[in-house]
């Protein structure tokens, strides 16, 4: 009776075990899934990539909505963008098609608009010129009317920042060269783009 009791115990104990393995295993699957969902890098952003078409979109936002915004460039063509919302209706990215009324046609660019998407070093759209220029190389910096334009190496991003933000002297004009020391740490992002890049591009 002893010795059936417990090879029993050890029954109990190996299904124990195994659950346990099962149950962390799927946290680890979802955390990762989660991860990606929101995750920005060079040719992505969450689970849109370079290679994504324009018809695929619904079927990767099922849970989501998606709205399609019939707009006009500045040489007048038209194009429509994608906007994507989730389910608490807050605004996750904005989705530009390479090619007009083409649902087999990838995107070249991306606006980032959601604070939960990051990169890997936590770049995002509610950071600050700080967490840019500590983790990444700074590209080229345009002044504007209104604001600041900022390449981002290695992940193929740029952002804006309000000129508001800047020294004084920095905010009128687009005439004048502004150098990334001249940029205030607490600046905030306005807006965050991720450019694609097809292969034959490369």
């Amino acid at each position: 009776m002893q010795f059936l009791f417990l090879q029993n115990e050890k029954i109990y104990f190996m299904k124990y075990t195994f659950l346990i393995l099962v149950a962390f295993i799927g946290l680890t699957s979802c955390s990762d899934a989660k991860k990606d969902k929101f995750l920005l890098a060079k040719n992505q952003v969450g689970l849109v990539n370079a290679n994504t078409q324009v018809h695929e979109i619904d079927a990767l936002f099922e849970s989501d909505s998606v709205v399609r915004m019939n707009l006009e460039d500045r040489f007048r063509t038209q194009v429509q963008d994608l906007e994507i919302y989730n389910t608490e209706g807050e605004k996750l990215m904005v989705l530009e098609p390479r090619k007009e009324k083409d649902s087999t046609a990838n995107f070249k660019q991306v606006q980032v608009v959601h604070a939960n998407f990051k990169t890997e070093k936590g770049l995002g759209p509610d950071s600050t010129f700080k967490d840019i220029y500590e983790n990444y190389e700074i590209g080229k910096i345009q002044n504007t009317f209104m604001s600041v334009l900022i390449s981002i190496e290695g992940i193929d991003a740029f952002v804006s920042i309000n000129k508001k933000q800047l020294p004084e002297q920095l905010r009128t004009g687009s005439e004048i060269e502004i150098r990334a020391s001249q940029i205030p740490d607490d600046a905030k992002i306005q807006h965050f783009w991720m450019n694609f890049t097809l292969d034959e591009e490369k």
